[in-house]
């Protein structure tokens, strides 16, 4: 067997599900436990309560305290996480935090959420964190607010936790999904079988950084073939590359998958422990008692959590209707944009009007025949005809018919610049068509139109010319984002979402979730690129918002 110098260091733990690795982190516990190393252990499914009973399950194992699970000795709930890490903490104990029996996904991120951030605060001193389903606590596409800030903090235990004496231990079957900020400072790698492509990427973008090409080549050539138990232990710095078996655990295997048609066993014993010190702490004792500060903290949390949470569960129970809203979304915009057609036209027609009326020649006027009759009276007097029946216009006339639909949308809105991308959407062309080039050369030749940097407004002139009605622009705001979001063909659910979530940044899954949407779809995609492209957002990584400038957070 290698050096065990790499149990203190950052490492990870991947393989696919069955392959052996949450056996190979519990033996690494277990030396922990037997050392009495301080440490803490997130478990998400149920399956370490198993180092409380011995390998057969007859007997005592290591007396660590389990907080929650089907197993605990003491029930905690959604928003324990800053009173359970103080525990840890402030008595240096020890534990298992399991969270199986607490099903939403978003209320596990918000115990975490409160557990890491406590945690963060910690004294110095060598500290073992153990997350099993990594991916669900660091993950690298965050699913809300929540996760991010989960995310930034497991980022800094990672990269910035080891001065206070924190040691990492992320086991995942799909590296993949883990922050890559948390993954890429593992010194170690231990890699038991993994088979999809993705995961063996994560892997293999590990290697490529930090090992040579035959370490590469040998490790991602074996790594699908791997069989129960066995895995690679690689660590660069320690100079480790070894391929073998996990040893056997001294506990009871409790995250073992039972054979098809075996019956699931539990232990038959766990070791008993006295956590009435640990059940009065979380029974909100006195006020002056420090765990009483962290109770009381975690309920006024709750009540504000719990509300976004509240909130989350009824957008998920509602995103079938979401999706039926969609589709007459999509209804109500072809009738939004027939209906600005229509006002366009008649827009046209009123223009069409002032620029006939400037070149219709008058009509001459009839001969008053003198009194009394005689032949003047008898015979009508000559009138020379036109010379042309339709005179050419002037070059004004010219520019205001051809280019009258691009001039309306800037003189409606005088004294206002847009950017030629929200000017041309509001006129319904594309701006990279030689159409529109032509138009807006047409207008501001005519002097109707001027550019000032990279915005373009009308003139005063292509306003009279216009004979339209000025209609300001909403201030920067809310009302700016809705005038754009009724503008924009399909967008308009999408700018009341990120209306409600300004000023703060959300992520692309978490934004598809409240329309009924999928992050992937071409749809989604298409949407975001109008916002864009019109300078509505602003994006940061895999999160956006709607930007400074359109709702007035510069």
């Amino acid at each position: 067997m290698t050096d065990r110098a790499y149990i203190d260091e950052h490492h990870a733990i991947v393989g696919n599900s069955g392959a052996g690795k949450t056996v190979t982190a519990k033996e690494e516990a277990e030396q922990l436990l037997t050392e009495r190393r301080h440490l803490a252990i997130i478990d998400l499914t149920d399956v370490w309560y198993g180092l409380r009973s011995d390998r057969a399950g007859t007997g005592a194992g290591f007396d660590i305290p389990i907080f929650g699970g089907a197993h605990g000795d003491v029930p905690i709930g959604p928003y324990d996480g800053d009173a359970i890490a103080r525990i840890v903490i402030e008595q240096r104990v020890s534990a298992i935090v399991s969270l199986a029996h607490i099903h939403d996904d978003a209320l596990q991120r918000v115990f975490l959420a409160a557990f890491m951030r406590r945690l963060r605060a910690k004294p110095r001193g060598n500290f073992h964190l153990i997350v099993d389903e990594a991916e669900e606590v660091c993950p690298q596409m965050a699913p809300d607010d929540v996760a991010f800030g989960l995310t930034r903090d497991m980022i800094w235990i990672a990269k910035r936790g080891r001065v206070a004496g924190f040691v990492l231990h992320l086991i995942t079957q799909r590296p993949a999904d883990v922050s890559k900020a948390v993954l890429s400072q593992a010194q170690t790698i231990i890699a038991h079988q993994l088979v999809d492509p993705r995961d063996q990427k994560a892997i293999d973008d590990y290697l490529k950084a930090k090992g040579d090409k035959d370490v590469r080549a040998e490790v991602m050539r074996s790594l699908p073939s791997l069989g129960r138990g066995e895995r690679w232990i690689y660590s660069p710095r320690l100079g480790i590359l070894e391929r073998g078996f996990t040893p056997a655990i001294a506990t009871f295997d409790s995250s073992r998958t039972p054979a098809p048609g075996e019956v699931h066993v539990e232990p038959k014993l766990l070791a008993e422990l006295d956590v009435s010190a640990i059940a009065a702490a979380l029974a909100k004792p006195a006020a002056d008692a420090p765990i009483a500060a962290a109770v009381v903290g975690a309920d006024v949390a709750a009540q504000l959590a719990g509300k976004d949470v509240e909130i989350g569960r009824l957008r998920c129970a509602h995103r079938d209707l979401a999706q039926r809203l969609a589709s007459a979304e999509q209804l109500l915009d072809i009738r939004t944009a027939a209906l600005a057609t229509i006002g366009r036209a008649v827009a046209e027609i009123h223009l069409e009007t002032v620029s006939a009326g400037k070149e219709r020649p008058r009509a001459p006027s009839e001969p008053v025949p003198p009194a009394g009759g005689g032949e003047a009276a008898r015979t009508p007097a000559k009138v020379r005809p036109p010379a042309s029946p339709n005179p050419k216009p002037n070059g004004d006339d010219q520019a205001l018919r051809r280019g009258r639909k691009a001039l309306l949308p800037l003189a409606r809105i005088y004294p206002a610049r847009l950017s030629e991308a929200q000017w041309a959407t509001l006129a319904g062309f594309s701006k990279s068509g030689g159409t529109w080039g032509t138009y807006k050369g047409a207008l501001r030749g005519a002097g109707y139109i001027e550019q000032d940097g990279e915005k373009w407004g009308a003139t005063l002139t292509g306003v009279e010319a216009s004979g339209i009605e000025i209609e300001p622009l909403p201030a920067a705001g809310p009302e700016l984002a809705r005038f754009w979001g009724a503008r924009i063909p399909g967008v308009r659910r999408m700018v009341d979402v990120l209306i409600k979530r300004s000023p703060h940044f959300t992520t692309r899954e978490g934004l598809a979730a409240d329309l009924g949407m999928s992050a992937d779809g071409g749809t989604f995609g298409t949407y975001l690129g109008r916002l864009r492209s019109n300078g509505l957002l602003e994006a940061q990584g895999k999160r956006v918002r709607l930007a400074p400038s359109i709702m007035g957070d510069e």
